[in-house]
């Protein structure tokens, strides 16, 4: 049923344009979904043992200035290109950095699309202050590169622990801290996902109906003989779970 829900918000997605700051923005501002689902897993004694930043954009720029732009920003990494009957995908990965941070940039033609999407991901094994720096680093290069004026940023956590969580008293614990609205609960023996709308966070929405919005949604695994995995996301997540 999971999966169900999956594609359902993928849907909310394509259906709803998420508006973001100018590229001129400080990337502190973007890394702040990612500071303050780091601090709710702190909060619970919870490690950080994955985090993802992706954003992207549709723009009208032309192939080979971007292919320019991507060969000048990793020089030391190769261009590979796939083509299938829908579209052309262009990409960079960049995982030799000691620090364990991976970068991915993409840039998707399709055969019948008027316009060209541009995708960024950074992801990383675990959380610091040397770490905020250098994704800092990482993202105004990238956004100041290939990005233009209007980009859509989703950001993931995820936390991994042998031991068993308890769902309610984490999910109680995380409405104590941020004094979230829940909007939507699906619930399986060894599942949940929940969505909701915490005011305070400065991080975009999505439109759930006329009257709602949400920018937090939350999965808690049990059962897979790892303990629990618990994923964060904002403004919704985008990610497997």
């Amino acid at each position: 049923m999971y999966r169900n829900v999956l594609i359902a918000m993928i849907f909310i997605i394509a259906a709803y344009s998420i508006v973001n700051d100018k590229t001129n923005a400080k990337s502190a501002d973007h890394l702040q979904p990612l500071q303050e689902l780091s601090h709710i897993l702190d909060s619970q004694s919870l490690p950080t043992s994955e985090w993802q930043i992706n954003v992207k954009e549709k723009i009208n720029r032309d192939i080979d200035e971007l292919l320019l732009a991507m060969g000048e920003s990793y020089p030391n990494q190769s261009i590979n290109m796939k083509e299938s009957e829908e579209a052309i995908v262009y990409e960079i990965i960049d995982g030799q950095k000691t620090e364990g941070i991976t970068e991915k940039i993409s840039i998707v033609k399709g055969h019948h699309m008027p316009y060209t999407e541009i995708r960024y991901t950074i992801t990383g094994k675990h959380w610091d202050e040397d770490i905020e720096e250098m994704t800092k680093r990482y993202m105004n290069r990238a956004l100041s590169h290939f990005f233009v004026k209007e980009y859509s940023i989703f950001t993931c956590v995820k936390s991994k622990t042998n031991d068993k969580i308890d769902k309610n008293i984490f999910l109680e614990n995380f409405q104590q801290q941020t004094d979230v609205k829940w909007i939507h609960k699906i619930t399986e023996n060894d599942f949940l996902t929940i969505s909701g709308y915490v005011k305070s966070w400065q991080v975009n929405s999505i439109p759930v109906n006329e009257n709602e919005q949400m920018n937090v949604q939350i999965a808690v695994r049990e059962g897979l003989g790892t303990g629990t995995i618990i994923t964060l996301g904002t403004p919704i997540l985008i990610v497997e779970y």
